[in-house]
């Protein structure tokens, strides 16, 4: 009888992890993890003309999660459309891009990527980073440089400014759900029926 009482408390145990790495899992997902650019050390030696200045269209600004009252990491992104990025060698979608900060409110929350390498855009959009307060307005200006597989910088574009004015805060506190409703009701209904079973095979053992 002992054994199966471990087993039951085992089983327990084990959902009551499932939903703790679940959570961990769903926690304030946001920001984007960047590729970076590989130079080709054969046109390194081989190519030396620089790529032509890119040209930058719109940017696309994703406020971080609502985590008023939450220990969540807020993170907000911002999407540069590649309109055109030419190179004597390298294709558009094979190039780097190094994205500088110009100027802007606590500067120090972006994340550039420079110092790691060129990153490369993702389906023609180029990814920064920054942590967020979504309430407040952002006001920043970048500018971009092109980079070829033979790590030829060329020169940076036109200023580009990105402003936001913030969004209001929601009455009841805001985001960054850890589980899922849906998955949280389930999990607890087999906590419930595995503790029904237990107490169930419990009394049947104490009338015989």
């Amino acid at each position: 009888m002992t054994i199966k009482v471990i087993g039951q408390m085992s089983a327990i145990l084990i959902i009551l992890a499932m939903l703790n790495n679940h959570a961990k899992s769903e926690d304030c997902k946001g920001g984007k993890n960047n590729i970076l650019l590989v130079v080709d050390e054969e046109q390194k030696n081989s190519d030396t003309v620089s790529p032509d200045k890119p040209v930058i269209g719109s940017v696309e600004v994703i406020r971080g999660e609502d985590v008023t009252g939450t220990l969540c990491v807020s993170v907000g992104m911002l999407g540069f459309k590649l309109i055109e990025a030419r190179d004597n060698m390298t294709l558009q979608d094979s190039m780097g891009f190094y994205v500088e900060l110009v100027s802007g409110d606590d500067p120090k929350r972006v994340s550039t990527y420079n110092e790691e390498g060129p990153i490369m855009a993702e389906e023609g959009t180029l990814w920064v980073n920054f942590g967020d307060d979504r309430t407040k307005p952002i006001d920043f200006t970048f500018r971009i440089a092109s980079v070829d597989q033979a790590g030829n910088v060329g020169e940076w574009s036109s200023p580009i400014k990105v402003t936001h004015p913030g969004i209001k805060a929601n009455k009841d506190g805001g985001g960054c759900s850890s589980v899922a409703t849906s998955d949280r009701s389930i999990i607890l209904l087999m906590l419930v029926l595995i503790v029904a079973i237990y107490w169930r095979r419990r009394n049947i053992w104490n009338q015989l």
